[in-house]
């Protein structure tokens, strides 16, 4: 499963705010609903990553592009026919992310290549938002509920799943907020060099693209506009494999399916509004919860209590805690 390394060490435990409808339903099944990337709340889901995949990808063409000029006067007449260098290597980093885009994501068939469904986290850093939660979040939750959960018992519970079912690619880390994050180039620095390869190996009229399409789907599924920065989100991203797909995979790679037959499909499912998603987690042990946060309301004590009452009953041995954010401040956006 890919993952950033020990992303506890920076988020030893992470939020997932809820309305009092979802932390039901997450009590009750242990489970986790993963959303499909298209249904989610932010528009730019996925294509945050392509205006900056270009540039970076342009920048790392020149050298392999020069090298190939100076083998084939092909080459080296395109190069001259566009203008010049840094021209050519935009035109083509352009043109081979946008086919990334197309193949990966944008196939017209009922499953594109990978298909990324996304259960979201906030990891809190300072003792005030780990105590209160986070202000924005309560807000755009109605000032529902916040389920802290230990952060690496849960990555390596999403690493079985992963390692349970059949899916094109799997992820548990935190979000890169866009070119402007100090973190991008080295953040994806595999990918550009995965692209990098990909493109030498087309110059020279093969096709090996490597590990090309799981990198990418991973970096585009981790980047997001920066406007989102305040929730320093976790995320897990799944993106399963369909039943037709599993079989093209055993009558063509049938060596490699023989490592995989354990393996299983993931059922997709639908919600209100034929939303689709996903169930992670189900038929696994006690998700690793270490406490619920009741937000700002008028009636967060009485929220609480019943919650308390709810968990006593149900032998689940959580604790409450009613955060102490003022109700007005959270109802302002609201009103």
């Amino acid at each position: 499963m890919t993952k950033p390394k020990d992303i506890w060490d920076d988020y030893p435990f992470v939020a997932h705010y809820t309305s009092q409808a979802g932390l039901e339903g997450i009590l009750q099944t242990q489970s986790l609903h993963a959303t499909h990337y298209r249904y989610l709340n932010d528009s730019s889901e996925i294509q945050e990553i392509r205006q900056p995949l270009i540039e970076a990808a342009a920048q790392r063409l020149i050298k392999p592009v020069q090298e190939f000029a100076a083998k084939s006067k092909k080459v080296k007449a395109k190069i001259e026919a566009d203008g010049g260098l840094a021209t050519t290597c935009a035109r083509e980093a352009k043109i081979f992310v946008d086919t990334l885009f197309n193949v990966t994501f944008e196939a017209e068939r009922d499953f594109s290549v990978t298909e990324p469904y996304i259960v979201s986290f906030c990891g809190h850093k300072t003792d005030h938002e780990h105590e209160d939660g986070l202000l924005s979040q309560w807000r755009a939750y109605g000032s529902g509920y916040a389920i802290i959960f230990e952060t690496q018992k849960l990555c390596e519970m999403f690493g079985a799943e992963a390692r349970k079912f059949f899916y094109s690619s799997a992820f548990f880390g935190d979000v890169v907020y866009g070119k402007d994050d100090k973190r991008f180039g080295a953040e994806f620095e595999e990918l550009f060099t995965a692209i990098q390869a990909a493109v030498g190996s087309i110059f020279e009229g093969g096709q090996n693209l490597g590990n090309l399409y799981e990198r990418f789907a991973t970096g585009a599924s981790r980047c997001k506009h920066r406007g989102f920065a305040e929730e320093r989100e976790v995320r897990a991203v799944m993106s399963p494999i369909g039943v037709a797909d599993v079989e093209t995979f055993r009558v063509e790679h049938p060596d490699e399916f023989e490592k995989d037959k354990y393996r299983t499909p993931k059922d997709i499912l639908f919600k209100a509004g034929m939303v689709p998603y996903i169930d992670l987690l189900t038929g696994s042990q006690l998700l690793p919860i270490s406490k619920i946060i009741v937000g700002p309301h008028a009636q967060k004590e009485m929220r609480k209590s019943r919650l308390e009452r709810y968990l006593r009953i149900n032998r689940l041995q959580v604790p409450v805690h009613a955060s102490a954010t003022p109700f007005l401040l959270a109802f302002i956006r609201l009103i």
